[in-house]
């Protein structure tokens, strides 16, 4: 069995979500790390090549390919249930960490101060569609584009959002789920990108320094420098780093690449984040009315008994708070001998 074979097996094993959400993201960076890692010759103090790295990549046999190709997806199916929680963090739902607190409160200042300039244009549209109201403000741009989402798409009918969505979304056409579901993917596969490129960028410059450092050993050894009392002081020293860099410069443009693809991928999240927003308000729009029939609820005669009946329903789910909530059922609900149809 090919290398080829083995992947599509596997890959073809699990939904196109996880393969587009999980899989290819991690297969990315695994190969970005294997790249940095394979490139470094074993001999000491020798600067990784590109030589180097196809050298190693011909060396690899069948079963370390499917070695590597196992552990991207373990990696892949372990950190899956966590996408959930990556989004959170790049909405800005941070820890209550002290020092976490203190950059949560630097980042709202930032979006507050965005949200005022914007507020000072003329067309009001775009300060509706990227912040909530002020006293709602996250501290990322995403997370305000969410939230401002949330709001509009149910806070229009007296509805919480958050606590409607989950049991609304079912009852959405089969048309519109299609549109939510390419959306969200679009969504997901963009935070997970910015993440992967994050670790990317992180990592390739600890990469970087590792190269100035090696090449520090070579071309100016420390006993050269020790024995030399004259040039053995903090300027010198900081003169030679500030060389070294500077001469091996070429290697910062992998961590500036791979910081640039992360700040397109957030920027990407966030117009998917956007036509994400507006599709949820049409399924509020479209199929509100079509969740109060599954609950059996009656429907309301106009806006204002529609916030008002959709208020305590908020509460029922949100909060728990009990209320005689009077049943509709038709018909077919009901059997011969009176009693309802629970199916």
């Amino acid at each position: 069995m090919s290398v080829s074979n083995f992947i599509g097996i596997l890959s073809g094993s699990f939904g196109s979500r996880f393969n587009l959400v999980s899989i290819l993201p991690s297969f990315i960076l695994f190969i970005f790390l294997f790249a940095l890692i394979f490139s470094w010759d074993e001999t000491p103090l020798v600067i990784p090549t590109l030589d180097t790295l196809i050298s190693k990549i011909n060396t690899l046999d069948l079963k370390e390919s499917v070695l590597i190709f196992t552990a991207i997806i373990i990696f892949s199916v372990i950190t899956h249930p966590l996408q959930t929680r990556l989004v959170r963090i790049f909405e800005g739902y941070w820890s209550k960490h002290k020092l976490i607190v203190l950059f949560t409160n630097i980042g709202v200042q930032i979006q507050r101060y965005k949200r005022k300039e914007l507020a000072k244009k003329p067309s009001k549209w775009e300060l509706r569609e990227y912040y909530p109201e002020e006293k709602l403000l996250l501290p990322t741009s995403l997370g305000n584009v969410l939230k401002a989402a949330e709001n509009i798409a149910g806070r229009r009918y007296g509805l919480n959002t958050v606590a409607i969505w989950p049991r609304l979304y079912p009852l959405v056409s089969e048309n519109l789920r299609n549109i939510l579901d390419d959306q969200r993917n679009q969504l997901d596969v963009a935070i997970r990108f910015c993440a992967v490129f994050v670790i990317s960028t992180i990592s390739s410059f600890i990469y970087y320094i590792c190269i100035v450092y090696t090449v520090s050993i070579n071309d100016f050894p420390f006993n050269f420098i020790l024995s030399n009392i004259s040039i053995n002081n903090y300027p010198f020293n900081l003169y030679i780093i500030i060389t070294l860099a500077i001469k091996y410069s070429l290697w910062l443009i992998i961590p500036f690449v791979s910081a640039l693809l992360a700040w397109l991928s957030y920027k990407g999240a966030i117009s998917a984040a956007l036509v994400y927003g507006k599709s949820m308000q049409t399924a509020f729009d479209l199929h509100r009315f079509d969740l109060l029939k599954a609950l059996h609820l009656p429907l309301p005669s106009n806006l204002e008994k529609e916030k008002e009946d959709n208020y305590d329903l908020t509460d029922f789910f949100l909060l728990g708070h009990l209320k005689n909530f009077s049943y509709l059922h038709s018909n077919e609900d009901i059997q011969d001998d009176g009693s309802t149809n629970t199916k």
